[in-house]
C-alpha cells in the first residue's frame, strides 16, 4: 500500500496550500504568515522527497522485472541447447527412436517459453513438432533435421523479430543503397579530380608569374647594390679626410685643454683647502648649536611647566548640593614626553581610609581620598621623576599646613612637601581648587593621601649645633647640641597652645581631663635624622590654672612621646626660676611631643599618661554639630548632618531652599578625630524604616563634608504617647573611641528629639482638580520615554535628573512607582514627565526645557525628534485635521473606537460626551486615539491610517451598526457605571490626599488653589475648549 500512502501524503500537502490565510493588511501580522507560509514549503519540500525516493525504486522494480522473463527463457535455451548436445552425428545413419523422450522434453521447454518470446521460437517449435512426427510415424530422422532444428534455435536465441522474407528484402535494399552510394561516390571522385587538375594548372601559371617577378626584382636589386657600393666608396673617403683634419684639431684643443685644467687644478686645490676649512668651521659651529639645542631641548624636556597633564576620573557626587572636591578627578599625571602615557597606570580613588587612620600621626588629618596607583607595565622609570598631583581640600586655618604621605612599591610611609602646579594645569585648575603635587620615579605601585598638620617651624642644623627660639611661642627654645647630626639635616619644630576655653571643650568629651589644672604648649619637633645626642627643650614659664583669684597648685609631669605613640615622663633640669625648665629628649628618634601638665597632688601618677594621650588627642579633634530637619511637606523625610560649626550656615540655608524646615534645633559642639565611628540610631516612639543594618557605623571625615544621611521616619506604635499632641522619638548619635589605648566602648551620645503629627480626624472632603494639556505634549511624553529606553536603559535618569533636578527626581520617582504593580521604566518614566507638567504653569513652555535637557546629557538627535514629533502633530492631527477626518467616517462611532483599539470605558465616555453627534463622537475618538501609544506606532502615517479606518465601506458595516444599536438598547436599561466609576476614582484620590502628605496629586491642588484669579480663568476656558474637542483627562 505504499503507492496509496504516497498519494495520501501529497494530498495533505495540497490541503495545507489551499488552507493558508490570506496575506496580512498590517505590519504586525506579517511575521505570523511569513512563519507559516515557510513551515508549509519546508513540510512540502519534505514530502516531495519521500514521494521521488519511492518512484525511483518503483522503477527499479520494474527494470528487475522485465529482466525476469529473460532469464527464465534463458534457462529453457541452455536446457534444449543441452538436449540437442547429446546427439552426436555417427556413421550416417538415422537416429535411433530412443531419442524420442528427449525431443519430446524438448518440445515442452519450448512450449513452456511460448508465453513468454513468441517470435522465431515458433519456428523452432514447428521444426521439432515436424520431426517428433517423424519419429512417431517411423519415418527415419537424420543428422540434417537436428541441424535445422540447432539454426532454429540459434535464430531463437538471436531474437531475430523479423521472418526470412523480411531479411531477403533487407538485403536487397541495402545492396541498392550501397550501388547508389558507389555511383555517387564516383561521381564525387570525378568532380574532384577535374577540381583538382583545374586547381594545378593555375597553381603553374602562377608560379611562372611569379618567377618572372622575381627575375626583375634581382636584376633591380644588382644595379641598386653597385650604385650604392659606389657611393660608400666616395663617403669613405671624404670621411677618412675629414678624421685626419679632425685629430688635428684634437691634438691642438687637448694640448690647450690639458694647460686649462692644469689652471684649474691648482684653483681648485686652493678653493679646497679654503673650502674645508669654512666647513670645519661650520661644523663645529652645528655641533656647538646641536649641543645648545640639546642642552635647551634636555632642559625643556625636564621642565614641568612643558609636560601635559593626564587626569584619571572618577564617580563625582554632591553632598547638600555642592560638588565635591576632586570634581570628579581621581589624580592629574605630568610625565616628560614619551614618558609614562594614560594607559600605562590603572589609578582609583578610594574614601574608605579606616586602615591609613592608623598610619596617620595624632596632629595630622586627611584632606583628600586614598589615591592607589598601580602600573600595568612594570617598574616605570623615566629620566627625570614624574609629577603627581593629588585634588585636596583645605578647610583648616592658617595655622596649618598641607603635606603628602606616600608609600612607594609598599614600602614605609613617608613625608613629602607639596609641589606647586604647572603653568599647563589650568584646566585642571578650573575643576579642582586645590592639587599637591609630588615626584615619583622608579615604581609599579603607590598610594599617597594628602593630610594637614600644624604649621611648622623649619630649622636647618649642621654638625656645629643650633640654638633658637620658637616663632609660634617665644616660651619654647630648642637646642642641638654639637655633633648631634653628622650632616646638614632638617628640623620642623610646631607648638600647640592650649586655651582655658578650649580645655574646658575638651572636658565636655572626656570628663577625665576636668582633673588637669593646667598645661603648656604642646611642642613637637620632627627631624629628617635621627639624632646621635638628646637635644634640649626649654620650657621657659608654664601657665598656672586660676580659680576664684586664687592660684591651685598641684603636681607638674612633664611628658613625651615618641613616634611609638607611648607616653613617658620625660627626664627635666632646672634653670635658675623653678618654673623654667629643659626636657631631655632621648636620642635615635625621629619625632618627638612634649607637653607639662599641672595635675592634683591627690591623682595617680600612673594615670597621668593615659590623660596626656586623651588630651593629645582632643587637641587635634575638629569641632562638629549634629542637625537634624524634616520636610515640611513630608515630616516623615528626615536629613541628618554632622558637620563642621563653620558651615553650619551654608548647610541650613542648603536644607531649607530643599524645604527641610522642620525638626530641632541644631544640637550643642562635640569634637571627633578623623576617622572616628559613629552610629545613628532613632529611639522612642519613632524609628526609620529605610535602615536595614542596625549595628552599621560610620566614618567622620572632615574633607567629605562631614556624615549625612537620610531617614525614613515611622511611628512605631500609634496606640502609645496618647496624651501628647505628637508621636514623640529621639536621634541619637554615639561616638565611639577608636584609640589605640581604648577600647571600642562608647564615649558619648548626642540626642536631638524628634516629633511626628498625629492625623487629624474626622477628614475633610478634599476636591480633586484635574490637570489637562494639550494632545501634542501628553503623547510626547509616551514618545520620549520610548526613545529615551530604546537603546540605554539609564540615560533616562540623567535627562530627568537635569529636567526636575535631583531632590525632585528622587520624590518623582518614588511616587511613580506607586502607581505601577511592574517596575517598568518607561512607565515610570512617563508618569515622571506628566507630574512634571502639572506642577508647571498651564501656559509655561515645556517643550524647550525638555530640548535642553537632552541636549545637555548629549541627546542632540532626540532632541531634533521631539520637535520634529510636535511639529507633526500640531500640522497634521490638530483638531482641525481630526474635525475633518471624522466627517468623512463611513462607520460606527463605537465601531470605530474599537477599531483604534481604544479602551471601553474611553469609547463609552466619548458617546456620553456627544449625545446624538455621531461626527462628534467620531471626533471625540480621534482625539483620544491621538494621544494613545498608537501615534508612534505608526509615525508619519498616523493621518494616513486614520483616513483609512475613517473611510471603510459602509455596507460592511450595517449588520454591526444594527447589532450596535440593540446593545445601546439594552445599555440604556443599566446603571451609568461611568458616573459611579469616576466617584469612585474621585473618592480614592481624596483619601490618598489625606494619607499621602507628600503624594504628587496634593501639591497639583496646592497650586492649583495658589493660582492668580486671571490665570485660573484662562485655565478654565482652554479646560472648556479640550472638553468640547474630547481631550483625555490626565
Amino acid at each position: 500500500m505504499n503507492d496509496i500512502k504516497a498519494l495520501f501524503i501529497l494530498s495533505e500537502q495540497i490541503k495545507l496550500f489551499k488552507k493558508l490565510a490570506d496575506p496580512p493588511s498590517n505590519y504586525d501580522g506579517f511575521e505570523t504568515y511569513e512563519t507559516s507560509i515557510k513551515q508549509v514549503l519546508g513540510g512540502a519540500s519534505n514530502a516531495v522527497a519521500k514521494v521521488k525516493a519511492y518512484v525511483e525504486q518503483v522503477e527499479a522494480k520494474l527494470d528487475e522485472l522485465r529482466s525476469c522473463p529473460q532469464t527464465l527463457v534463458k534457462k529453457n535455451q541452455d536446457a534444449i541447447e543441452k538436449i540437442f548436445g547429446t546427439f552426436v552425428p555417427g556413421e550416417g545413419g538415422p537416429i535411433r527412436k530412443s531419442a524420442l523422450a528427449k525431443l519430446e522434453m524438448a518440445h515442452k521447454l519450448q512450449n513452456l517459453s511460448k508465453d513468454i518470446i513468441n517470435d522465431r521460437l515458433n519456428e523452432l517449435i514447428q521444426e521439432t513438432e515436424i520431426v517428433c512426427a517423424k519419429l512417431k510415424d517411423g519415418t527415419d530422422v537424420w543428422y540434417d533435421d537436428i541441424d535445422n532444428l540447432k539454426g532454429c534455435l540459434q535464430s531463437w536465441r538471436d531474437a531475430k523479430a523479423k521472418s526470412f522474407e523480411e531479411e531477403e528484402k533487407e538485403r536487397l535494399e541495402e545492396e541498392r543503397r550501397k550501388a547508389e552510394e558507389q555511383r555517387k561516390r564516383r561521381e564525387e571522385e570525378e568532380r574532384k579530380r577535374k577540381e583538382r587538375e583545374e586547381q594545378e594548372r593555375k597553381e603553374k601559371e602562377e608560379r611562372e608569374r611569379r618567377e618572372r617577378e622575381e627575375a626583375e626584382r634581382k636584376a633591380e636589386e644588382e644595379r641598386k647594390r653597385k650604385e650604392e657600393e659606389e657611393r660608400l666608396r666616395k663617403e669613405e673617403e671624404e670621411r677618412k679626410k675629414r678624421e685626419e683634419e679632425e685629430r688635428i684639431r684634437r691634438e691642438e684643443e687637448e694640448k690647450k685643454r690639458r694647460l686649462e685644467e692644469e689652471r684649474k687644478r691648482r684653483e681648485e686645490e686652493a678653493a679646497r683647502k679654503k673650502e674645508e676649512e669654512r666647513q670645519r668651521l661650520e661644523a663645529e659651529r652645528r655641533e656647538k648649536e646641536r649641543l645648545k639645542k640639546e642642552a635647551e631641548e634636555k632642559a625643556w624636556r625636564r621642565d614641568p611647566n612643558n609636560w601635559d597633564p593626564v587626569a584619571y576620573n572618577r564617580d563625582c557626587g554632591e553632598v547638600d548640593g555642592k560638588r565635591a572636591y576632586h570634581n570628579g578627578i581621581s589624580c592629574v599625571m605630568a610625565s616628560p614626553p614619551g614618558g609614562i602615557g594614560k594607559d600605562d597606570l590603572e589609578c582609583s580613588a578610594s574614601d574608605e581610609v579606616d586602615s591609613i587612620i592608623e598610619v596617620l600621626e595624632t596632629d595630622e588629618k586627611p584632606v583628600s581620598s586614598l589615591i592607589e596607583i598601580k602600573s600595568t607595565k612594570g617598574t616605570l622609570k623615566t629620566e627625570v621623576p614624574s609629577r603627581l598631583y593629588i585634588p585636596n581640600y583645605s578647610l583648616y586655618s592658617s595655622s596649618d599646613e598641607t603635606v603628602v604621605k606616600v608609600s612607594l612599591n609598599g614600602a614605609d610611609w613617608i613625608i613629602v612637601a607639596p609641589l606647586p602646579t604647572t603653568s599647563k594645569m589650568e584646566e585642571q585648575e578650573k575643576l579642582v581648587k586645590k592639587l599637591a603635587g609630588i615626584d615619583v620615579n622608579d615604581f609599579s605601585s603607590l598610594k599617597v593621601i594628602v593630610v594637614t598638620r600644624p604649621r611648622c617651624q623649619n630649622i636647618i642644623v649642621d654638625r656645629p649645633g643650633i640654638s633658637v627660639y620658637s616663632t609660634m611661642d617665644k616660651n619654647v627654645k630648642l637646642f642641638v647640641p654639637r655633633n648631634a647630626f653628622e650632616t646638614k639635616t632638617e628640623l620642623k619644630l610646631m607648638v600647640q597652645s592650649v586655651s582655658d576655653n578650649s580645655l574646658s571643650s575638651f572636658v565636655k568629651d572626656n570628663s577625665e581631663l576636668e582633673n588637669i589644672l593646667a598645661v603648656s604648649s604642646v611642642v613637637t619637633l620632627i627631624c629628617g635624622r635621627h639624632p646621635k645626642k638628646a637635644i634640649e627643650v626649654d620650657l621657659i614659664k608654664s601657665s598656672q590654672k586660676q580659680s576664684n583669684g586664687k592660684f591651685q597648685r598641684g603636681k607638674t609631669y612633664q611628658m613625651y612621646t615618641s613616634k611609638d605613640k607611648v607616653w613617658k615622663f620625660a627626664d627635666v633640669e632646672y634653670k635658675g626660676h623653678q618654673d623654667d625648665l629643659t626636657v631631655m629628649l632621648p636620642p635615635g628618634r625621629e619625632k618627638y611631643t612634649v607637653m607639662e601638665l599641672d595635675m592634683p597632688s591627690s591623682f595617680p601618677k600612673e594615670n597621668v599618661p593615659q590623660i596626656a594621650e586623651a588630651l593629645h588627642m582632643c587637641i587635634n579633634k575638629t569641632a562638629v554639630v549634629m542637625v537634624a530637619k524634616q520636610h515640611e511637606n513630608d515630616l516623615k523625610k528626615c536629613e541628618v548632618r554632622i558637620i563642621r560649626r563653620d558651615i553650619l550656615k551654608d548647610t541650613m540655608i542648603y536644607l531649607s531652599e530643599n524645604g527641610y524646615t522642620e525638626g530641632p534645633e541644631p544640637s550643642a559642639e562635640f569634637n571627633l578625630q578623623e576617622g572616628q565611628q559613629l552610629e545613628i540610631i532613632c529611639t522612642g516612639n519613632i524609628e526609620d524604616e529605610s535602615k536595614t543594618d542596625t549595628n552599621e557605623r560610620l566614618t567622620y571625615l572632615s574633607y567629605m563634608g562631614g556624615i549625612t544621611g537620610a531617614l525614613s521616619l515611622r511611628i512605631k506604635d500609634t496606640w502609645k504617647q496618647k496624651d501628647l499632641p505628637a508621636y514623640v522619638g529621639t536621634l541619637r548619635c554615639t561616638v565611639f573611641k577608636n584609640t589605640a589605648s581604648y577600647d571600642s566602648s562608647l564615649s558619648r551620645s548626642v540626642e536631638l528629639t524628634i516629633s511626628l503629627p498625629k492625623p487629624v480626624r474626622p477628614r475633610t472632603a478634599i476636591g480633586v482638580a484635574r490637570v489637562r494639556f494639550p494632545y501634542y505634549l501628553t503623547s510626547l511624553t509616551s514618545y520620549l520615554s520610548h526613545m529615551l529606553l530604546k537603546d540605554d536603559k539609564h540615560i533616562w535618569e540623567s535627562v530627568l535628573k537635569s529636567l526636575l533636578g535631583e531632590s525632585e527626581f528622587s520624590s518623582g520617582h518614588r511616587i511613580a512607582k506607586r502607581k505601577f504593580v511592574d517596575d517598568n521604566e518607561e512607565h515610570i518614566c512617563k508618569a515622571m514627565l506628566l507630574d512634571w507638567m502639572k506642577a508647571k504653569v498651564v501656559h509655561e513652555d515645556k517643550l524647550h526645557p525638555i530640548t535642553h535637557a537632552l541636549k545637555y546629557n548629549g541627546q542632540k538627535d532626540i532632541a531634533e525628534l521631539c520637535v520634529h514629533f510636535v511639529n507633526f502633530q500640531k500640522e497634521h492631527l490638530s483638531d482641525a485635521v481630526m474635525t475633518e477626518i471624522a466627517n468623512s467616517a463611513t462607520m460606527d462611532p463605537r465601531t470605530l473606537g474599537q477599531q483604534l483599539d481604544l479602551d471601553s470605558k474611553v469609547i463609552a465616555n466619548c458617546i456620553k460626551q456627544h449625545p446624538n453627534d455621531t461626527k462628534g463622537q467620531c471626533s471625540a475618538m480621534l482625539m483620544e486615539w491621538r494621544e494613545t501609544d498608537g501615534v508612534i506606532k505608526h509615525g508619519e502615517d498616523a493621518q494616513e491610517y486614520l483616513r483609512t479606518v475613517c473611510s471603510s465601506s459602509s455596507s460592511s458595516q450595517q449588520n454591526i451598526i444594527t447589532n450596535d444599536s440593540h446593545d445601546d438598547d439594552l445599555r440604556s436599561d443599566e446603571p451609568h457605571v461611568d458616573d459611579e466609576a469616576d466617584q469612585k476614582e474621585q473618592e480614592e484620590q481624596g483619601d490618598g490626599l489625606h494619607e499621602e502628605q507628600g503624594d504628587r496629586l496634593h501639591e497639583e491642588q496646592g497650586d492649583k488653589l495658589h493660582e492668580e484669579p486671571g490665570d485660573r480663568l484662562q485655565e478654565e476656558h482652554k479646560d472648556t475648549n479640550h472638553e468640547e474637542q474630547g481631550e483625555r483627562l490626565e
